[in-house]
């Protein structure tokens, strides 16, 4: 049982999880609740389903927070998002190898001087075997960073020379995942979790990878 206590543990502790850190800059007396806004996107993004995706998610987010999507230039705010992920870093590992280290039968034989001749003996004791590191194994993993950062500005005191901006936040975050839109929900979920937290601030985040991962349909 405790060799199998100690394989559980060595398992439970290499679960994939989603970590990230995002870090808030705001504008104190802007109020976006009960405004409207519309999406800024580059002329790249414009094109992109996979924008479309995201951005539907992001609506929904601010929908949240009291913000209305406007077709017209009669939005008071331009939301302005990007994203991305690398090509990954290659992670060696050590992993202890766990086994039984001492105790449990021993075996024993020999002979024996009696009664003015030789005699062979034999026979066997127990005790409580013990467990420990009998040895180590190497793993090979691929940690990728992606990023998704988030600009809200007031469109009615920007221009060409000067971009008002209200709103700032940048995630960053690594994990095992190699393509941002397998944990894109996630990550959308946490950049608007603590909307707004201590402004100036960085927070990080851990969320297990099944809660948030994007699943494929049957």
């Amino acid at each position: 049982m405790k060799l199998l206590a100690l394989a559980l543990f060595f398992l439970t502790g290499c679960s994939t999880y989603i970590d990230s850190t995002v870090t808030r800059f705001y504008d104190e007396d802007a109020i976006v609740k009960n405004s409207t806004y519309k999406f800024l996107p580059t002329d790249q993004q414009r094109a992109s389903l996979e924008y479309k995706k995201y951005k539907k998610s992001i609506s929904s987010k601010l929908a949240s927070l009291g913000m209305k999507e406007a077709d017209t230039d009669s939005a008071s705010y331009g939301v302005f998002f990007t994203y991305g992920i690398d090509n990954g870093t290659e992670i060696v590992t050590e992993n202890p190898i766990i086994g039984q280290t001492g105790g449990g039968a021993t075996y024993h034989s020999g002979s024996v001087y009696s009664n003015g001749g030789f005699g062979g003996y034999s026979g066997s004791s127990y005790s409580a075997p013990t467990y420990g590191v009998v040895g180590t194994s190497t793993s090979v993993s691929t940690q990728y960073v992606r990023y998704l950062n988030l600009d809200i500005i007031d469109l009615n005191k920007s221009n060409n020379d000067n971009i008002a901006k209200i709103y700032e936040a940048k995630l960053k975050s690594k994990g095992s995942s190699s393509t941002f839109a397998q944990v894109s929900e996630c990550l959308i979920e946490t950049i608007f979790t603590d909307f707004y937290l201590n402004n100036g601030t960085s927070k990080e985040y851990t969320v297990p990878f099944d809660d948030c991962e994007v699943k494929p349909q049957k």
